[in-house]
């Protein structure tokens, strides 16, 4: 319809600094939003866990070279459908391009397996949806959720 607009999306809006102490405590405070909107527990550990792999990311790698940094992340919630962006100042992704990040073999002996490198395999399998661009001189990296259930619905027995 002509001059109808849709209803806007639940949103967040933080941002701290690109440090590991920070880190924890934008994850506690978009755990403790998402769960004032009503997400489940097991939808709030995948968002989590998927969140806290990128924002590892952007301290340990992107940013490490800078002095001072700042993450924002922004968060739209429609029905099940949950999408992140976090944006830093940090460096690029090499070739600008989101790592394939390879499946750990479920056979290799644990002595075999890298102490790291399976972040954004992680990722990826926590999420529908991973889009990276650059943007004036930022990342921007989107992760998109499907929900198992909607939020503030409880199934039923």
């Amino acid at each position: 319809r002509y001059g109808h607009r849709p209803a806007r999306a639940p949103c967040i809006d933080l941002g701290c600094a690109a440090n590991p102490h920070a880190v924890r405590g934008i994850l506690a405070e978009l755990r403790a939003r998402l769960a004032a909107m009503g997400v489940s527990q097991a939808d709030l550990g995948k968002v989590e866990l998927a969140t806290a792999e990128a924002l590892n990311n952007i301290v340990a790698h992107a940013c490490a070279t800078l002095t001072t940094a700042d993450i924002r992340i922004t968060a739209a919630l429609a029905g099940v459908r949950l999408r992140l962006c976090l944006r830093d100042p940090g460096t690029p992704l090499p070739d600008e391009r989101i790592p394939l990040g390879p499946r750990p073999d479920p056979h290799a002996p644990h002595a075999a397996l890298p102490e790291g490198g399976f972040g954004w395999f992680l990722i990826r399998d926590l999420t529908e949806q991973v889009i990276y661009r650059r943007v004036d001189g930022e990342n921007l990296l989107w992760l998109h959720f499907h929900l198992t259930m909607e939020p503030g619905k409880t199934s039923k027995p």
